[in-house]
């Protein structure tokens, strides 16, 4: 898969699940036996609107032509995924979040995978 392609699926999942939080935070994590009051809410929608501005830089990213850009975007999407994925997983084992949320678990993971390969693939490390 090229590079462009899986930036497009990351974005559109981003943006979806960034949306579905924003806009609707109980029913997105209800399924998973989250619930939340005002201030879960407060944090979800917070949450979610940084993801759907994830979605937007993904989005944009098909289409820069700076290498050091594009390799510091991915691996700030893997560093993003590798701390949310371990968040997930303690909330998982620890009863916080129920095995409905697994799938999420598993997408999340693949996408850092994903981001992951890209960034090793990309050449020069990102420098500041």
């Amino acid at each position: 898969m090229k590079l462009n392609t899986f930036l497009l699926i990351a974005a559109i999942l981003y943006a979806v699940f960034g949306l579905g939080g924003l806009f609707a935070p109980a029913l997105l994590y209800g399924p998973m036996g989250i619930t939340l009051d005002a201030g879960g809410q407060l944090m979800a929608r917070t949450g979610s609107a940084a993801v759907v501005g994830l979605a937007v830089m993904l989005w944009l990213a098909r289409s820069v032509e700076n290498a050091a850009a594009v390799r510091a975007i991915l691996l700030g999407n893997v560093v993003y995924i590798a701390v949310e994925v371990v968040i997930l997983l303690i909330n998982l084992i620890s009863g916080a979040m129920s095995t409905a949320g697994l799938p999420g678990v598993i997408v999340d993971a693949l996408l850092g995978v994903g981001f992951g390969y890209y960034y090793l693939q990309s050449g020069k490390p990102a420098t500041a």
